[in-house]
């Protein structure tokens, strides 16, 4: 009697057998290597002794049959005296897995002939499918070796590490997961209009447990993106043979999470890019060699999280780009004028490696064509909501950065008011708010070029777009607040970034930020090429969210003089990553003089009612977003106190707080007003008081600012913390 295998069984097998390729693959190719010779063949013994078994069970005979041939010779392998694991060994068993994967595929393919028939691509093998962790254990396989002894949790009675769970079940929880955030954010607009405590309780109450519960969800999704970049040590190799180079692969950050649905699209661009630096990056060992540098490149490509975003560096030390080269070749191809290029800057040169179909490679390589799909990469990279941008100095390194929201189903945003009408701005895009004085006077005013309206920020100008003029939307003379303001000879202005530049947005008013969940627009709106969603708000009403690029190009921002001719962002001193510059937050105390603190270790800024702080011993603290965050006010930096409140205390006052973060070190930190942000490139001048928590000052035109040190501020007053707790006890 022949018995049938069920679909989820088959299911089970291809995601085993893919896992345990993926992690043959990386042990081989992994520098440097983390286990000896003779360990590492006795674990892939291991498991393809396993695969041949899962194989036999499945009815996959022409996979268990590669194994059965792989399995003999690492048989004869195990035992050699001595081993030493030689080229030609590495090359045979990636090469019998290349062949289990195309037997894998195509044992797929005869189960479900409904899919695609194309021959798959066996390098490299396809990543393992989401799991759902529910513990820090390993996959162990699933058919241990005759002669190893077993120590898997099952046998041993402990429950399993991991479980599996469909993709699609995922998507349906997240799905309701944002349904969630939606009432949760309208039940907090109704709470603010409420007097009734117990419901304000049970709102917050409701605010920290979703937020905990997304925060979970969002986990399901995470996978490290180690299940991308670890598959390079093989393509890296693969290229180092067929060139005739000598590359180094240094990954940093491997264990850094992003969602599986963003994984599988920036996994084409990324393979794009290394391609790339290996071609046309890196130098052959003799180059090299007589330009002074060691014979073997580095390769290093490093992911990280900061601000809400995720980061991909991929950094080559080889031939970088050739300014004179690029020029000629856009002038070339008619992409910008001789004289043009004169005034261009270093950054502006580089950029020019984006433009479709540009390429200064004198012959088409199979490999790869540094300029040929770059425009495809940045533009697949901005349909997700991200960026790419990039640094070369000649001669020396090329730099390409992604930078990628974590997430595309719920993201922060800032909601903004342009006459009647609502809209949301991606946090991602959002660099800086600011309000512009319409009298021609202060740091930040609005200006006239030519007849054309600028922002002079801190003396440089930025392009500016009036929102309820591209909006076309109603008046603002029946919005109190945008018209009180506009008559106070001041306006809000939001600057964003757009293909890596920058330019301002004038609104009637600034309401708020929240975690928004993305919905997708019809067709007819989608069209406009202004938008890249809608979403929800708390009262319940739709807001339309802003496209940062489409908007540009709809004000004509690309052809203007002043996008041409420099750089607006780092015009207008706002950090990149190839500045030196840094962005400081500017607040007042209450004592004299204006402070500030590094923009990079400032987590948020928030505005919190007094009758939210509870206590811990004689410490404030607040339940903010599943943490106990211990609040201080600024005072107390130099060893004063907290003001005392006059008269009877205003549980409704709501104060302002800068939420500081260093090394995963949080406190709040109440302050009596936030001012400005400013981009500092000078020198810091010597204290003028001696304090341990002030690094400098600086002179700027408003007069002197004290800088003070983020470490040492959170290192003295989470020591008071732990002291109040201690001596209370």
């Amino acid at each position: 009697m022949i018995t049938k295998i069920s679909d989820a069984a088959i299911s089970e097998f291809i995601a085993e057998s893919e896992e345990i390729v993926e992690r043959v693959v990386l042990s081989l190719t992994e520098s440097p290597r983390k286990k000896s010779d003779s360990e590492l063949i006795r674990n892939i013994y291991r498991d393809i002794h396993t695969q041949k078994g899962a194989a036999q069970l499945v009815g996959a005979s022409r996979v268990g049959e590669r194994a059965h041939q792989l399995e003999e010779r690492l048989e004869s392998l195990k035992k050699t005296t001595d081993l030493k694991i030689q080229q030609a060994h590495i090359d045979e068993i990636l090469s019998t897995m290349d062949l289990i994967v195309f037997e894998l595929k195509e044992f797929q393919q005869s189960r479900n002939p409904s899919r695609s028939s194309g021959a798959p691509d066996p390098i490299p093998p396809t990543p393992a499918p989401n799991r759902m962790t529910a513990g820090t254990a390993s996959p162990a396989p699933a058919v241990p070796s005759s002669d190893e002894p077993s120590s898997s949790p099952e046998q041993a009675g402990e429950p399993s590490g991991t479980i599996r769970v469909a993709i699609p079940l995922l998507d349906r929880l997240m799905s309701l997961m944002s349904e969630m955030v939606l009432i949760r954010n309208q039940v907090l607009q109704y709470s603010h209009s409420s007097d009734d405590i117990n419901f304000l309780n049970l709102s917050q109450r409701l605010d920290v447990i979703t937020a905990s519960l997304q925060n979970e969800m969002m986990k399901t999704r995470m996978q490290p993106i180690g299940s991308i970049i670890g598959k390079f040590h093989r393509v890296v190799r693969d290229l180092e043979q067929s060139l005739k180079k000598e590359i180094h692969l240094n990954l940093i950050g491997s264990e850094t999470e992003l969602d599986r649905s963003l994984l599988e699209l920036i996994k084409d661009p990324l393979n794009h890019i290394v391609r790339n630096s290996c071609d046309h990056g890196i130098e052959t060992p003799e180059e090299r060699a007589a330009a002074g540098k060691p014979r073997k490149g580095t390769l290093t490509i490093k992911a990280f999280h900061e601000g809400g975003q995720f980061f991909i560096e991929v950094l080559d030390d080889g031939r970088g780009l050739n300014r004179d080269r690029l020029i000629e070749k856009a002038i070339e191809k008619g992409i910008i004028r001789s004289e043009q290029a004169k005034s261009m800057s270093e950054k502006e040169v580089c950029r020019l490696i984006f433009h479709p179909g540009f390429s200064t490679a004198k012959a088409v390589s199979n490999i790869s064509g540094r300029g040929v799909g770059m425009d495809v990469v940045k533009s697949n990279i901005e349909k997700i909501g991200g960026s790419v941008d990039l640094d070369s100095v000649s001669g020396k390194y090329t730099k390409v950065s992604l930078k990628i929201p974590l997430t595309l189903a719920i993201v922060p945003a800032l909601t903004v008011r342009a006459g009647k009408d609502r809209f949301a701005i991606p946090q991602a895009r959002l660099i800086e708010l600011a309000l512009a004085r319409t009298d021609g006077q202060g740091e930040i005013r609005l200006d006239s070029i030519q007849g054309k309206e600028v922002l002079r920020i801190r003396d440089k100008l930025l392009s500016l777009v009036r929102l309820n003029e591209i909006m076309k939307t109603s008046d603002l003379s029946d919005q109190a607040t945008g018209h009180e303001l506009a008559l106070s000879g001041a306006q809000y202005v939001a600057i964003v970034n757009a293909d890596c530049a920058a330019y301002a947005i004038v609104v009637d008013e600034i309401l708020d930020t929240t975690d928004i969940v993305v919905k997708p627009l019809g067709r007819i709106l989608k069209s406009l090429n202004l938008y890249s969603g809608a979403t929800i708000l708390g009262d319940g009403q739709a807001a339309l969210i802003l496209d940062t690029n489409g908007l540009a190009n709809h004000a004509n921002l690309a052809e203007s003089n002043l996008n041409k001719a420099r750089d607006p962002l780092a015009e207008a001193g706002l950090q990149t990553a190839s500045q030196t510059s840094k962005d400081y937050l500017v607040f007042t105390t209450g004592l004299k003089g204006r402070f500030a603190l590094p923009l990079l270790n400032v987590h948020r800024l928030e505005e919190i009612q007094d009758g939210q702080l509870e206590y811990s011993r004689n410490t404030r603290v607040l339940n903010y977003r599943g943490e106990i965050l211990p609040i201080f006010h600024a005072h107390e930096i130099f060893g004063g106190q907290r003001p005392e409140m006059n008269g009877d205390q205003d549980l409704n006052k709501r104060l302002p707080m800068i939420v500081l973060e260093v090394s995963s070190r949080r406190i709040g930190l109440e302050v009596q007003r936030i001012e400005d942000v400013i981009s500092i490139d000078t020198r810091l001048q010597s204290n003028v008081i001696d304090h341990p928590s002030i690094r400098g000052n600086v002179i700027t035109g408003n007069g002197v600012i004290v800088i003070l040190d983020e470490q040492k501020v959170i290192k003295v007053l989470n020591e008071k913390f732990i002291r109040s707790q201690e001596l209370a006890s």
